[in-house]
């Protein structure tokens, strides 16, 4: 496996949020991705006390998704960190989750990675947004979608509406 500086930060700043397996629940709804023989694909719980102190969020009223999911390919030096939240329904109020967590994690890694090692860390980060709502159709803030395309770019961001089970992150996670 190359150089993993995302994959090495995740572990050691958020060891105690990591989860087992790669599928996490919340809301009712269901997420799972099928690693191949070739990747690792990891969890990590940040909507917790443990998380919120790893990401700097522990403030009254703080905005923070439900995960951050790990996957690269383990002979490739790409990395992948997609925020995911999982809701019952309040597509705008995911939105927000998602870009506070975002903007937490960017202040997290220019705290901890300074000049050229802050540059080979995101240089090959990709960062995606993954909402799954099991409770509403698309008919959202169209601005807060904008935002959120704006941030991670529109081919980075998936909305998946009226499921309980999204069994294809893992494709998501591969698509470059």
């Amino acid at each position: 496996m190359g150089d993993k500086p995302m994959l090495a930060f995740l572990n050691t700043t958020f060891q105690t949020c990591l989860i087992p397996g790669t599928s996490a629940q919340e809301s009712g709804l269901k997420v799972s991705a099928e690693k191949q023989r070739d990747e690792t694909i990891l969890f990590y719980r940040v909507d917790c006390n443990d998380g919120r102190k790893c990401l700097n969020m522990s403030g009254e009223g703080k905005k923070i998704c439900d995960y951050l999911v790990f996957y690269t390919k383990n002979e490739d030096s790409g990395e992948i960190l997609c925020f995911l939240e999982l809701k019952g329904g309040g597509e705008e109020d995911a939105i927000k989750q998602i870009l506070s967590t975002y903007d937490g994690m960017l202040t997290l890694l220019k705290l901890k990675f300074t000049g050229k090692q802050y540059s080979s860390t995101i240089e090959h980060l990709v960062c995606k947004a993954c909402i799954c709502l099991h409770g509403q159709t698309p008919t959202g803030n169209q601005r807060a979608k904008e935002a959120l395309f704006k941030r991670f770019g529109r081919g980075n961001v998936r909305i998946k509406y009226g499921i309980r089970h999204y069994k294809l992150l893992a494709d998501f996670l591969r698509e470059r």
